[in-house]
């Protein structure tokens, strides 16, 4: 068991998605879920992932961005137009140090204009196309650090502001002896996630791909912080050309934790969306490039 983390409550937290693998300026909006207006410019999507977060805690609004895309064309791109700056970003949080996340990186160093925190796993740097691999690597530390950023790199668990960063993330035996993402579809040892505690609603889990199993992913917050509330769930579940047991059985561990809100991004596959909002009507919503999500607020 990990020793516990103290998270400052968050009176509202926004997430809004950079970069995912579609833009689709139809889909309605909801009183939590503001859509990109289909009049205003186009958005460029790419299957890679970029969110933007925002959270007020303690009279402080705190902006993070968790990856940095598929490519060096969509985040440059978006961001601006999206209305969010990068010169106010309080750091860049890596959930792992695949391609389609890490791309942009260099880019968003120069869009910020002043020294960055960049918290990334160690590991990141040691996974097949990183710098040890050989290969040509958008992980690229001595470039990171002359175009501003001030690297972080940390296994264990750490504090930005009201937003945890998970650290390592233990892999752990499900019901019926299967061992969720050890085997399905690697390691990947380098991968976190990010948490927030939502005032008087539960927790918040950004997860990049979920490559680590997502309901390890969940459980491990759980633990970090001893919230078992888990209220919203965003990002990459990883699920896509996943084994049938595996949908199955995350389905039923969702059902089970009640979430109020679902918003699978990335890699979570059609498949598995779409039987994820078969199964959890009202809660499971569709992403998009530019979908602005508001957690705490009234609805409006």
């Amino acid at each position: 068991m990990p020793r516990q983390v103290h998270l400052t409550a968050c009176q509202t937290v926004t997430i809004t998605t950079v970069v995912d693998n579609s833009a689709d300026a139809l889909l309605p909006s909801t009183p939590h879920l503001r859509r990109w207006p289909l009049a205003d410019c186009p958005l460029l999507a790419e299957p890679g992932l970029a969110l933007h977060v925002q959270a007020s805690a303690q009279g402080r609004t705190y902006q993070l961005l968790l990856d940095a895309g598929a490519t060096r064309q969509a985040l440059p791109y978006n961001l601006p137009r999206l209305g969010l700056d990068a010169r106010q970003l309080d750091a860049l949080i890596l959930s792992h140090g695949h391609p389609d996340h890490v791309a942009a990186v260099l880019d968003l160093l120069g869009l910020a204009n002043h020294p960055l925190p960049v918290v990334v796993h160690p590991a990141a740097f040691r996974a097949p196309g990183g710098e040890q691999d050989g290969a040509a690597s958008s992980l690229d530390r001595r470039s990171w650090e002359l175009a501003g950023a001030q690297l972080v790199e940390s296994a264990e668990p750490l504090l930005v502001g009201p937003a945890l960063i998970s650290g390592s993330i233990p892999r752990q035996a499900e019901p019926g002896g299967t061992p969720l993402a050890t085997s399905w579809p690697e390691p990947v040892p380098d991968e976190q996630a990010l948490v927030f505690k939502l005032a008087s609603k539960g927790l918040v889990v950004i997860t990049g791909c979920g490559h680590a199993g997502l309901l390890n992913i969940l459980r491990h917050a759980q633990e970090l912080t001893g919230v078992q509330r888990i209220y919203a769930v965003v990002g990459g579940f990883h699920l896509g050309r996943a084994p049938a047991q595996l949908v199955d059985h995350t389905i039923a561990a969702l059902k089970a934790l009640r979430p109020e809100v679902l918003l699978p991004a990335h890699c979570t596959g059609s498949e598995a969306l779409e039987r994820l909002m078969a199964a959890l009507p009202g809660q499971c919503l569709r992403n998009s490039v530019g979908s602005a999500l508001t957690l705490g607020a009234a609805p409006g």
